[in-house]
């Protein structure tokens, strides 16, 4: 393979490293405001420290 061919081929593989993790973060949100509404709690008092 020539050199010009493996950077092309290590560019596509950046970028979809980059579209992975994107999804991924997509999927973790998602899924943290699943487990947020599934246990009725209230968004605004998650941040709040309760001592």
């Amino acid at each position: 393979m020539s050199q010009s061919n493996l950077e092309k081929q290590e560019a596509k593989l950046k970028q979809l490293n980059q579209k992975i993790k994107s999804e991924k973060n997509k999927i973790e949100q998602n899924l943290g405001k699943q487990i947020i509404r599934s246990a009725n709690l209230d968004y605004g008092t998650l941040t709040t420290p309760h001592f």
